[in-house]
């Protein structure tokens, strides 16, 4: 029956143009001279798997099954965000958010769920004022504004069609409404700004900066109070900005975004995927992979949502989340269930912070043994965001063989490599601060028989232990300045340019005085011009 629909409505709006990888990215330890601030070019989003979901549950119910065949997201330079600006929709991809668009449609269509989504009850097979205003009323969450007049006539239209062919209303409606949802209004963030009188520079409308908002502070769609607002203008006022971003950021939607942005930033989703060699490391199950997921993602929820910290103190702090099959891993003794709860690690076992947490240790760490390499460029680039150059294509990257019992000395004898020093030397001496753990994330004294040692400096700081590296991290002159360069990129789905360098400057200003809570940065974040502002629509 689905020949009944006119046409489709398929996917029309392009993803913004451009090459799929890294954008150009100053070099954070570099000074550079500050040019005057542009923002960056305006570019539609398409909503991520994650997002699709939330506004699909928050607007036609909690129970509707969303199908698991929708185009997957792509991360670029570490987000989904940026993925999402920069890709197009491939022709499967059409297909499927067809297939799954009637699936929600027909559910949502169903008996007892229908009459609490539509604002009225039909009169007739054919009921051209109640479709009218249903459209309204869904159309309006979904597009995240208003639908135009012209909007409403050709989706009604097609209920029309359907129900006087089907001979029930509610069965044709189903049509519009899979109209609304393959549409790229819904698909995709459209939002382009309006002029200003600056050629170069426009301003998000009222119903753009609501979307903006929900989907960075909530990940999902707008509700009514924050589309009444924009529908009355106080979106492009600062105070009434401002009052919407502190209502949402006391909201406990907040916890999705907090959690979905730090998910990203560590490669959380990794674990799913992550294999072991089953030999080395039978306790590395999926469940122990789940619940280390979690233990991060947990901690972090609590210390940046409920306690509203100091971010760095993610790195230094003892508490912590475990199950039955974490507290084996770390060692832990105490009567523990399959459930997470919190603990107080013993300062004396030498696991500490995020650094300390299973999830990190093992994703960067290969299959069967660990890494200094991979585990030191993530602290440089993703927590410091220090600019490490991809090997020369000449450079063999594998270790010579080596009798060497020690990662540490088969690193000093890959280091004599002049080809390899100069990356490995901004790599490798962090690494080897966490060798102290395998690379399923359980603790050891030795490797081959022979002890470990921890110790190393980070730009020019001292550190003994895994421990004691947390420390230098938190207290690194880069570390607040790299997570508002990370939750700006994140916020925008761009990576910065040259002239939004100001911007990641005064931005991470206000976030040491701000004691590094990430929500005031948030807060500052999506009020500042950088979110506010775009330039020409790609």
């Amino acid at each position: 029956m689905r020949s009944l629909t006119p046409a489709l409505l398929l996917l029309a709006l392009a993803a913004c143009t451009g090459n799929i990888g890294e954008a150009p990215i100053e070099d954070p330890d570099r000074e550079v001279e500050l040019l005057p601030f542009a923002p960056a070019d305006a570019a539609m989003q398409r909503l991520t798997i994650a997002q699709y979901t939330n506004a699909v549950h928050d607007v036609l119910g909690e129970d509707i099954a969303v199908p698991e065949t929708l185009e997957a997201d792509i991360p670029i330079s570490g987000f989904v965000s940026i993925g999402a600006s920069r890709t197009d929709i491939s022709s499967s991809g059409t297909r499927n958010y067809e297939t799954a668009a009637y699936a929600i449609a027909e559910q949502a269509m169903a008996p007892g769920a229908r009459d609490a989504l539509l604002p009225c009850a039909p009169g007739a097979t054919v009921d051209r004022s109640c479709a009218e205003a249903g459209l309204r009323a869904l159309g309006r969450r979904l597009f995240r504004r208003p639908l135009t007049d012209a909007e409403v006539t050709r989706y009604a239209d097609v209920a029309d069609d359907a129900a006087a062919t089907l001979g029930d209303f509610h069965a044709g409606f189903v049509y519009a409404l899979a109209g609304l949802l393959q549409s790229p209004h819904f698909l995709w963030r459209v939002e382009v700004g309006e002029p200003t009188g600056d050629e170069d520079r426009r301003r998000y409308t009222d119903f753009e900066m609501a979307s903006r908002l929900s989907f960075v502070l909530w990940n999902t769609v707008p509700d009514e109070p924050l589309l009444a607002a924009a529908e009355r203008g106080e979106l492009t006022d600062d105070a009434g900005l401002r009052a919407q971003v502190d209502r949402m950021l006391l909201d406990d939607r907040s916890r999705e975004a907090v959690r979905n942005f730090f998910a990203e930033l560590l490669v959380l989703d990794h674990l799913a995927e992550l294999e072991k060699d089953e030999a080395l490391f039978p306790a590395y199950t999926q469940s122990l992979r789940g619940a280390a997921r979690e233990e991060t993602l947990r901690r972090i929820e609590q210390h940046v949502v409920d306690a509203d910290a100091d971010f760095r103190d993610l790195f230094t702090t003892y508490t912590t989340f475990v199950n039955r099959e974490l507290a084996d891993l770390y060692g832990l003794e105490g009567d523990f269930g399959p459930e997470l709860e919190e603990v107080t690690l013993d300062p004396a076992d030498g696991r500490r912070g995020l650094l300390g947490h299973a999830s990190l240790l093992s994703i960067y760490a290969h299959a069967e043994k660990t890494s200094a390499a991979i585990r030191g460029r993530f602290v440089r680039q993703v927590l410091l965001c220090g600019n490490i150059p991809d090997p020369p294509d000449d450079v063999s990257t594998v270790f010579p063989p080596s009798d060497a019992p020690t990662l540490r000395e088969r690193v000093e004898q890959h280091l004599m490599n002049d080809g390899c020093a100069n990356c490995h030397a901004l790599m490798d001496p962090i690494g080897l601060g966490l060798e102290n753990f395998d690379a399923s994330g359980a603790w050891r004294g030795t490797e081959n028989d022979a002890p470990i040692d921890p110790s190393g400096v980070l730009d020019g700081e001292p550190f003994a232990d895994a421990a004691d590296l947390g420390r230098v991290v938190a207290q690194h002159p880069n570390v607040g300045e790299c997570m508002t360069r990370s939750l700006l990129r994140y916020a925008v789905g761009e990576v910065e340019r040259r002239p939004q360098e100001v911007a990641i400057r005064d931005l991470a200003a206000a976030f040491e005085e701000d004691g590094f809570r990430v929500r005031a940065l948030l807060g500052a974040i999506v009020t500042s011009p950088a979110f506010r502002e775009a330039g020409r629509p790609l």
